[in-house]
């Protein structure tokens, strides 16, 4: 049987090989495609707001105001590209983890946008499955980008408990939120899983919070999970550019 069939795995497996690589390929050529194009343009925009904020309007006091907030605005556009640039170009192989993934995610949101970075992570030698490790990623990055274009946001904190017994994922942010909203995770695939995934929207001066809880062994119960959950205590905030992992 083995000898009848192992061309057709062959195959197969070659097949799925091309798939990676092509897939990859494309994802480099579509962020080399931004960061030549909108990118640098962007960044022109920010260096001509420059030069009239130290010119003769710039010395108006109500037009200098309006300007350093442009400023702020275009620099705001400018992290947010390449963060996304960097998130295009990240190694998806299927030996890195989605823990690695994230890490590296946010060592790009830290070196560009300034944000202090809180990372929690811990990962046992058990894989998630590969279409649960992409919907987490996903869903932990829907709240990193938000944060790094949310007004005020200084700190960008993301826990990650991940192994065999499930997931725990815990991502927030102190900003004002610009896009998130409750009904976006509503009909999340991972909920017909039997994930218990909940959206606190910014209130009371803390900014949004996400927070999910997977277990392939069937659905979860909140305060079960709650009880269960690891105990992850957060240091002070690691400098911009920095994310510290435990």
């Amino acid at each position: 049987v083995a000898t009848n069939y192992s061309p057709f795995i062959d195959t197969a497996m070659l097949f799925s090989w091309l798939r990676t690589r092509s897939g990859a390929e494309e994802r480099s050529r579509a962020a080399n495609q931004i960061h030549n194009g909108i990118a640098q343009e962007v960044v022109a925009l920010g260096f001509q707001i420059d030069t009239l904020r130290l010119g003769a309007p710039g010395k108006d006091p109500d037009t200098r105001a309006m300007l350093d907030g442009l400023r702020g605005v275009v620099t705001r556009m400018v992290a947010d590209l390449r963060a996304r640039i960097a998130d295009l170009k990240l190694d998806t192989r299927p030996e890195t983890s989605v823990g690695a993934l994230l890490v590296d995610r946010l060592q790009v949101v830290g070196a560009y946008t300034g944000l202090a970075v809180r990372l929690n992570l811990s990962e046992s030698g058990t894989r998630l499955p590969a279409n649960v490790e992409a919907l987490v990623y996903r869903l932990a990055l829907d709240v990193i980008g938000d944060a790094t274009s949310a007004r005020d946001a200084t700190t960008l904190e993301l826990e990650l408990d991940a192994g065999q017994a499930g997931v725990r994922l815990v991502v927030g942010h102190d900003g004002v939120t610009t896009r998130l909203r409750s009904d976006l995770f509503d009909q999340h695939p991972l909920i017909g899983r039997g994930a218990d995934l909940v959206y606190v929207p910014p209130s009371g001066g803390n900014g949004p919070r996400l927070t999910l809880r997977w277990s392939p062994h069937g659905p979860v119960d909140p305060a079960d999970a709650a009880d269960h959950s690891t105990d992850h205590s957060t240091g002070p905030a690691a400098a911009p550019g920095e994310a510290a992992r435990s």
